[in-house]
């Protein structure tokens, strides 16, 4: 790659989601240091910046299109396979890094990344926001690009159970995030999907309900169309749906904790928290709030970082 000049940066990539929010809220005291980093602009990225307090000159904007000849095929009749997204803002974003001088690329993926999607096989929709890829991809770049770029992810230590508890004391991301797929280019929830529905059950303990149905303009555990979704996610069926979602373990955590504040509420539980109350018993598990990962790669000098958010998603359990 040539001569690399550092500059001590931070490059931050955003999706838009919950997680990028809470490492852009983490690193606030680096704020001179920060740099972040998009791949194809959407109003949910550029949002969770300014929500940051960074304006617009604070973002590392790329681009990338989708071959026509592509297109042609798919009306043909010929499938797609999944294009791992995380391994394209990987590539991409070491470049940036590379070009800005910028000494590390701070990711946002949790544990939960590392699990499979289907029950006693290695096979992981999230690949290349699992802990082994960015392993890999880091002796990848040492050996063949730039040795002094650090790409690691600083919430690797905690779950999505974790980041939500977090995240949902963020309250200036509240309204500007977003990480459903097909809402995507219109900035919306569609609340039909099973990435809605997971970011919804996550979420359902630590937020108010009325205010968690305000946000994504459903009440989506009253969906009975989403039964099935919602069984692959509690693991009543054997495979996980096949999008950027938690484990079963912290899903039944969460939904345990939900239906534990509607009873203590005096409120009927909704259609699929009635299922899961039924089907999944007593929960007789770990506290996973006081979960630490210790596979990570988080440099030293942003302990102080996963220190405090340690620190609050484990308080008053």
């Amino acid at each position: 790659m040539g001569e690399y000049k550092q500059s001590g940066m931070h490059i931050i990539p955003v999706g838009g989601g919950k997680d990028s929010c809470v490492t852009a809220q983490l690193l606030r005291g680096e704020k001179e240091k920060n740099l972040f980093f998009t791949v194809n602009d959407q109003p949910a990225r550029t949002d969770t910046v300014r929500a940051a307090g960074y304006t617009d000159s604070a973002i590392l904007r790329t681009y990338r299109t989708i071959d026509k000849n592509l297109l042609q095929l798919n009306k043909d009749g010929f499938l797609n396979g999944h294009t791992p997204f995380s391994a394209i803002v990987a590539f991409l974003s070491f470049y940036c890094a590379y070009l800005v001088g910028a000494r590390d690329i701070v990711l946002s993926n949790e544990s939960s990344a590392n699990e499979a999607n289907i029950a006693g096989t290695e096979v992981n929709h999230q690949y290349s926001k699992s802990y082994a890829f960015e392993c890999d991809f880091a002796k990848y770049a040492e050996r063949n690009l730039v040795p002094d770029i650090r790409y690691f992810s600083l919430l690797r230590p905690f779950s999505e159970l974790q980041i939500a508890k977090q995240f949902a004391a963020f309250t200036q991301y509240h309204e500007t995030f977003r990480s459903c797929n097909r809402g995507s280019k219109q900035n919306v929830w569609c609340a039909k999907c099973a990435k809605c529905l997971f970011v919804f059950s996550i979420l359902s303990p630590f937020l108010p309900y009325d205010r968690l149905c305000e946000l994504f303009g459903a009440d989506m555990l009253n969906d009975s169309d989403l039964l099935s979704d919602f069984d692959g996610l509690c693991g009543f069926s054997e495979v996980k749906p096949f999008e950027c979602v938690g484990t079963v373990s912290e899903i039944v955590f969460a939904l345990h904790k939900t239906v534990e504040n509607f009873c203590a509420a005096g409120k009927k539980l909704p259609v699929l928290l009635q299922h899961f109350a039924q089907t999944a018993g007593e929960y007789t598990g770990e506290n996973l709030l006081l979960e630490y990962n210790a596979k990570n790669n988080v440099p030293d000098e942003f302990f102080e970082a996963v220190k405090e958010m340690y620190e609050y998603v484990s308080a008053d359990c």
